[in-house]
């Protein structure tokens, strides 16, 4: 049972659901997580909802759990044991690496021969893909981000244009400049991408726009085994900066596609974006081999 609430702490808190602490306890922070997940009756007990958010998860990625009872059984117990094995071990069915290890993605991955670039190349870099990513002007009401220009939403713009005591302006006026500055500022500093290895921080200045600083915080804490505060501290830095940068990466990016594939999940009217967000990580992973 430990193991199993584990697997379903790590699922929630991927979801955005705060179930505290991965540690197999099913205390009042997990069960008020799982009593926010829909179609999970309210009349079961925190044992049943656990069973049938396990249920519910393993259907998500593939697996064939039975019928979502909440009730414990030879099928049920051997999905969970694949999905635990594909979510901690990081072997999704999108993973494009399909089952190799961290040590042999690592393998693969280096290239000593690489010139190595500086935080201001690095922030370029991240910034022409992010760019790449987020387009023009968009304004689709299903977006919970409302309109939004080049990735920078009506509200992030007035309030960068308030902090600079300009008279406000429609987000598809923004400039090139203006969006440089909201980027670096508001995202590339603030997430402390300035101080990590390359690589690590571009991936991780990418999932800050696409899902909020305090979340990416949370993943980038949880790939290397920090304290998961969503404050990226001198303690989170100095833990990011000893910890082997492919393997954070390759960590990171499982974590981001988890979130992901929970997050559609949850709320159905968000499904629609879930092939655009999946292609997103597998062209930055992509990406990122070549820098």
């Amino acid at each position: 049972m430990i193991k199993l609430i584990k697997l379903a702490q790590e699922l929630l808190n991927e979801m955005g659901n705060d179930a505290g602490p991965v540690d197999g306890i099913l205390g009042p922070k997990t069960s008020t997580a799982l009593n926010q997940i829909e179609g999970l009756p309210s009349s079961w007990n925190d044992k049943r909802k656990l069973i049938g958010f396990i249920q519910k998860a393993c259907k998500e990625y593939g697996i064939d759990s039975g019928v979502v009872d909440g009730l414990w059984g030879s099928k049920t117990e051997t999905a969970s044991n694949a999905l635990n094995d594909m979510i901690m071990n990081g072997r999704t069915k999108t993973h494009p690496y399909g089952n190799k290890s961290d040590g042999e993605i690592i393998d693969e991955a280096e290239d000593d021969d690489k010139e190595a670039f500086n935080e201001k190349q690095a922030f370029e870099k991240a910034l022409k893909l992010v760019l790449r990513y987020e387009g023009g002007y968009v304004n689709d009401p299903s977006d919970p981000g409302g309109a939004t220009n080049k990735g920078v939403t009506t509200a992030v713009y007035n309030a960068y244009r308030e902090s600079k005591k300009l008279p406000l302006n429609d987000v598809r006026n923004i400039s090139d400049r203006e969006v440089e500055e909201i980027y670096y500022k508001r995202y590339w500093l603030k997430a402390k991408c300035d101080q990590m290895h390359p690589k690590l921080a571009v991936v991780h200045f990418d999932t800050a726009v696409n899902t909020g600083t305090k979340q990416s915080a949370k993943f980038l804490q949880r790939s290397v085994g920090a304290i998961d505060d969503g404050i990226i501290g001198p303690k989170t830095l100095d833990r990011i900066n000893n910890y082997n940068e492919q393997k954070a990466i390759n960590n990171y990016l499982k974590r981001r596609r988890n979130f992901y594939k929970m997050l559609a999940n949850k709320r159905p009217k968000l499904e629609k974006f879930l092939k655009g967000w999946l292609k997103r990580v597998d062209h930055l992973e992509h990406i990122i081999q070549s820098f």
